[in-house]
């Protein structure tokens, strides 16, 4: 009876196993299915970011910054030739197995430092930007005490005019 016991708790144990299992799937299949609806975005390889993608050039050359351009419309190119981009050769893309003109767009690079200052000078601008209204704000509340100072003889601070959050 004991050897009975035995196969009867190995069977039980190899059946809660693979349930176990199959319930670990169900799970990371659940997860996925939430990352995917939570994560903003595109898949990763989308056909067409497999056709525009210059990673491996990227890569081993990392003196320059890598992009392709519209070339539908003729200003693009010559705007980013003005900004320091030039075309890519096509034999030097060819051999890393990348097109350098795709569907109207064209490959283009620029040198990294220009590249690196052209991203910080538009990170400056954007915080800029972000406070800009604080101090529009408090050359108006500026403007309103010395009125109220000048014609109305009452001497209130900007600082009681401003509600800062």
């Amino acid at each position: 009876m004991s050897d009975e016991k035995k196969e009867a708790g190995s069977l039980e144990s190899a059946i809660s196993d693979q349930e176990r299992r199959d319930k670990l799937k169900e799970v990371d299949a659940a997860l996925a299915r939430a990352e995917a609806k939570e994560v903003p975005g595109a898949p990763v390889r989308t056909s067409k970011q497999m056709l525009l993608d210059a990673t491996a050039m990227e890569a081993k050359d990392l003196e320059h910054y890598y992009r392709y351009v519209n070339s539908d419309d003729p200003n693009k190119p010559v705007v980013r030739q003005a900004d320091g981009f030039s075309r890519v050769p096509t034999a030097e893309a060819e051999k890393y197995g990348i097109k350098t003109e795709v569907h109207g767009m064209i490959l283009m690079r620029q040198p990294r430092e220009k590249h690196v200052m052209r991203v910080t000078k538009q990170k400056e601008r954007n915080a800029e930007l972000l406070e800009a209204h604080n101090r529009e704000v408090e050359a108006t509340a500026e403007a309103v005490a010395k009125v109220l100072r000048d014609k109305h003889g009452l001497n209130i601070s900007t600082e009681r005019l401003l509600v800062r959050e």
